[in-house]
């Protein structure tokens, strides 16, 4: 379910996509348990209607791609 403000749907994909650092050095397996979870958000994001929702949701599948 998508949230009906596309601000905030921009925001949870910044969220994403600095999230995967926030576990820094040594514990990026921590952060793959969460990959199931949050793969079907970027997924939306990037079918998102907003251009500006879909470049960060863009930016949040790579980051989480580049440290799995």
């Amino acid at each position: 379910h998508q949230h009906p403000s596309k601000g905030v749907r921009e925001g949870v994909h910044w969220l994403l996509s600095f999230l995967p650092t926030s576990f820094g050095p040594g514990h990026m397996d921590e952060f793959s348990e969460f990959i199931a979870v949050l793969l079907p958000i970027i997924v939306a994001g990037l079918s998102d209607e907003h251009e500006t929702v879909r470049d960060v949701a863009l930016r949040a599948g790579q980051v989480s791609q580049s440290v799995t």
